[in-house]
């Protein structure tokens, strides 16, 4: 008992750093996603566009490019759908790959090729620790704090998951996300915040569910008010208006975008008239207590009304708008910012954290079983080099709902809904001095929480790593 109470005492230092790192390289060198494959072709497809002086002939490069090079039938259908500012990325990424291609004969799709290109999404990481330091040091947190805070973060599922085994870029949204947080709360009253914002939603536009609510939490005036958001519209409205002439880009992106949209209403409950719509409704209370709630003196107070605001409206959008796996991410900074504000209930924050995050990261497994723990994920990088990829075909969806069906699917998703409601409830924003009240049970860091988050991350890809070896299925 002696040796386990002195191990919960224990802090986070570089031993677990260490760990999570190598934890974290075991996905990054094996799985990887066919969006990734295809958004970084579309990239380098406009890098030729662009050496060819062709740039607003980008979609149909990239049309072309996918349709003669993609590695099967799945990947040659998958358009570019997203404004060009994704592709602009990985074309100036894409650089060393055309000086590389123009030297030696090498395939785009590689395992090398592909691992160059996850390399920019772990540098995009770095460069969001960066972001997420620098916020929390203008709140004035302490540096032990920042670092147990950027530990949760990375070795949060909603990290792992997303970016290192499906290779998603999502994490470009986010760190935009919060170079726009970091200016807001140096000062809200500049207008580079407004642009960042309106940079971040040419990678996803979900970056406007937090931008609205940040920017009624410290504008009033109605005016200024429908100004400042046009000013974040223009980004996306300029990448738009740059290829209104081309037929490739309006096919694939009109029904990208229709079809998202449907979903935001899909989600309701009876009415008396007629069904309200959840989401929507609950979006329009977050905005209504944006508005209403006064502006904050201090970082830490406004920072905190931030991090509350951005937990809500991304938790709205995973809770009642049918989500991909990979939006996830989107949620994982503005909760691990409230938790980390919140001193006072450290454990069972934690606690909470890491249900919410296991239940929607397992349902995720179960509803997108071409995605996680199956036999394609490992199929492209290092374990296909080694020649011991498994042509079983097979997953861990499958698996189970051949033994349980569809019966422990809602719970699951009951299990996320609850947790997350819980840490949005028990971190509403209040003051300094009231979250000191709190007791030192709630407050005191459990490393036994550390420990079973890291070993989260090993099993879940072992067990992909076994369904790719042909061990289970």
């Amino acid at each position: 008992m002696r040796f386990l109470s002195k191990i919960n005492g224990r802090k986070v230092g570089k031993p677990e750093w260490i760990v999570l790192v190598l934890l974290l390289c075991l996905p990054f060198f094996t799985e990887c996603f066919y969006d990734l494959l295809a958004t970084y072709a579309h990239g380098y497809a406009f890098l030729k566009a662009i050496c060819n002086f062709d740039f607003l002939k980008g979609y149909e490069y990239s049309h072309e490019f996918i349709r003669g090079n993609g590695l099967d039938s799945t990947l040659q259908e998958m358009e570019a759908a997203y404004p060009v500012t994704i592709y602009l990325i990985f074309a100036v990424w894409s650089i060393p790959i055309a000086i590389i291609r123009k030297i030696w004969e090498i395939g785009i799709f590689a395992p090398g090729i592909i691992l160059w290109y996850k390399l920019l999404l772990v540098i995009t990481s770095i460069l969001c620790y960066k972001k997420f330091d620098s916020i929390l040091k203008i709140a004035d947190m302490p540096e032990e704090r920042k670092g147990w805070s950027a530990f949760i973060f990375f070795s949060s599922l909603l990290f792992a998951m997303p970016t290192m085994a499906m290779s998603q870029y999502d994490i470009f949204t986010v760190f935009f996300i919060l170079w726009g947080v970091e200016l807001y709360i140096k000062n809200s009253k500049d207008y580079k915040w407004i642009a960042l914002f309106g940079v971040a939603a040419t990678f996803k536009s979900f970056a406007f569910l937090i931008f609205i609510p940040m920017l009624l939490l410290k504008e009033k005036r109605i005016l200024k008010i429908i100004v400042k958001a046009l000013l974040a519209l223009l980004p996306t409205l300029l990448c738009s208006l740059l290829f209104v002439g081309s037929e490739i880009y309006k096919e694939t992106t009109s029904w990208f975008y229709a079809s998202f949209a449907k979903r935001l209403f899909e989600s309701v409950i009876a009415g008396g008239n007629a069904p309200i719509v959840l989401f929507i409704g609950g979006m329009i209370a977050l905005f209504i207590w944006s508005y209403v709630s006064p502006c904050k003196d201090t970082a830490r107070e406004t920072l905190a009304n931030v991090a509350w605001a951005g937990t809500v409206a991304f938790s709205l959008m995973l809770l009642f708008v049918y989500c991909h796996p990979q939006w996830c991410l989107l949620l994982l900074p503005f909760v691990v910012l409230l938790i980390s504000l919140n001193e006072g209930k450290t454990k069972i924050n934690v606690i909470l954290m890491y249900f919410a995050e296991v239940a929607l990261t397992f349902y995720y497994i179960l509803h997108f079983g071409w995605v996680y723990c199956t036999n394609i994920s490992m199929s492209f990088t290092l374990i296909k080099c080694l020649g011991i990829h498994s042509d079983k075909s097979g997953n861990l969806a499958d698996a189970f709902h051949g033994v349980f069906g569809f019966t422990f699917d809602s719970t699951i998703f009951t299990i996320f809904a609850i947790a997350i409601l819980g840490l949005i409830i028990l971190n509403y924003p209040k003051s300094a001095d009231k979250e000191k009240e709190d007791s030192k049970f709630l407050a005191e860091n459990d490393y036994g929480m550390i420990i079973v988050r890291l070993g989260t991350i090993l099993v879940i890809w072992l067990v992909d790593l076994f369904i790719n070896l042909g061990l289970l299925f």
